[in-house]
């Protein structure tokens, strides 16, 4: 069955045999791929674990004529106060009480779509359930149904509970199941795309899921450089409007940014509309972006074009990259797979020794990633565990740690130099001179390391670091 006719879809764990906790090589970890035994593996102790809603609210937020309506307790959309800042969106609470678990909350529900409706006048309204409507059994659907009869307004159901899923990436896929199922229609493209700005067939949609907009703007202005001057880039669903989504199925084809994360929604693409899907590797450093670049200027015919261009970008940064920058440097890398691998073979090219990598999540969709680096390569996989990586570091400590997270201060408690990635241009040519541009940055001004790092202090005891780091990693028993 198509995936976009599917009720709701499989989780990561069903679906492609998700791992959230881990640690070994990667050579062991694609033999457990390969094994397919359907096993998984627990932590008896986690110290912080993001679910599956947050990663759909910060998806859903980003959408410009969209409002986020948070069906559950007020502290699960609290979430929102930062995922919505500086976004366009808006969002609601049904502030759900322990009354409202027990009997149910469909009345508040109600109340709150008609509210959010006539005060922001949104082309589309998002119900994103919660672990309280997993309890209450509240029926979204009906409402639905009976308010989108009276009000001028899509209304589309995420359904995410917060525990289904130990994968976080499990909120994206709801997300972007529930945006192509029901946004992305047969027979309305050429009306939207006109409201859009872009014409039938003479765009690609660019898929972007959990990019920041400097990266994606990135892409979109190298990716204009092969493109004719009229043909546009339509980016979604991620700082899109609806009239963009709608219109996705007009488009001459479809290019995620990662693979990985943007797979729910590349499959559905292709079955609903028959456009094209490419897949390709993610555009992080100097190779990786240009066959990328080429496999875009391939499919689209441009195959010269971006032939050229990739080459002018080469030689435009080559003196950045031809010494060797990274020599006798070592880098542990905690990023998104798919970044992870690539930003690794990045700096391995540039010289740097590295240490391991660290993912929030692996599955069968990143095997081919993983089979990039050398097998033997350290590898953890844990979202939100820095207890775990902070034993690693005792032990032996890398000179640069490489993130996408905030929380850096025990990584420079630990001795390394910590980069934070969250606002930089990740993703092409741009992207890795910006990295190298950050991390000699970094080296030359060791003022916050070097104060954290010699401060008497630390975040966890003695005892944890006499234990092995995969100490509460257990096999589940089934």
């Amino acid at each position: 069955m198509p995936i976009f006719a599917e009720k709701n879809v499989p989780s990561r764990e069903k679906r492609c045999s998700a791992l959230s906790a881990y640690q070994g090589t990667i050579r062991s970890l694609l033999d457990e791929f390969a094994a397919a035994e359907g096993q998984q593996n627990i932590r008896t102790f986690t110290q912080a674990n993001p679910d599956d809603i947050l990663a759909a609210l910060s998806l859903l937020c980003t959408i410009r004529d969209a409002v986020v309506v948070v069906h559950g307790a007020i502290g699960c959309g609290a979430a929102c106060l930062d995922l919505c800042r500086g976004n366009s969106s808006t969002w609601y609470s049904t502030a759900l009480d322990e009354k409202d678990t027990i009997l149910g909350g469909d009345a508040k529900l109600r109340d709150t779509i008609t509210r959010a409706y006539h005060e922001q006048h949104p082309k589309v309204i998002f119900i994103v359930s919660t672990p309280v409507v997993a309890i209450n059994n509240d029926d979204i659907n009906s409402a639905i149904f009976e308010l989108e009869g009276e009000l001028d307004c899509k209304i589309i159901s995420v359904v995410t509970d917060g525990f289904k899923s130990k994968t976080a990436v499990n909120g994206i896929d709801v997300a972007l199941h529930s945006i192509g199922k029901h946004l992305i229609g047969v027979g309305l493209e050429s009306r939207d795309c006109i409201d859009a700005g872009l014409k039938v067939g003479e765009f690609i949609n660019l898929i972007a899921v959990d990019e920041n907009r400097r990266s994606v703007d990135s892409l979109v202005s190298l990716l204009r450089l092969i493109l004719p001057d009229k043909f546009g880039v339509n980016v979604i669903p991620k700082f899109a409007d609806s009239a963009q989504i709608v219109c996705a199925g007009s488009a001459r084809a479809n290019i995620a940014i990662n693979d990985s994360q943007s797979d729910v929604f590349l499959k559905g693409l292709e079955e609903k509309t028959g456009v094209v899907s490419l897949r390709s590797r993610t555009p992080i450093g100097i190779k990786a972006t240009s066959e990328w670049l080429l496999s875009v200027g391939t499919l689209l015919g441009w195959k010269d074009i971006a032939q050229r261009v990739a080459e002018a970008q080469c030689e435009q940064f080559a003196e950045l990259f031809t010494k060797k920058p990274m020599a006798e440097k070592s880098v542990f890398i905690a990023l998104p797979v798919e970044e992870a691998a690539e930003t690794a073979l990045f700096l391995a090219e540039l010289g740097a020794d590295v240490m391991g990598i660290s993912v929030d999540s692996a599955d069968d969709t990143n095997s081919e990633s993983f089979s990039r680096l050398p097998v033997d390569t350290p590898v953890y996989v844990g979202n939100g565990q820095p207890f775990e990586l902070a034993n690693v570091f005792r032990k032996k400590c890398p000179f640069f740690f490489i993130t996408g997270h905030k929380n850096i201060a025990w990584a420079a408690e630990a001795g390394a130099f910590p980069v934070s990635v969250e606002k930089q241009t990740r993703y092409g040519y741009e992207g890795a001179a910006e990295l190298l541009r950050s991390l000699r940055r970094t080296e030359t001004r060791p003022v916050f390391a070097g104060t954290l790092h010699a401060a008497p202090r630390c975040l966890y005891k003695d005892t944890w670091f006499k234990r092995s780091a995969n100490w509460y990693v257990k096999r589940e028993v089934t």
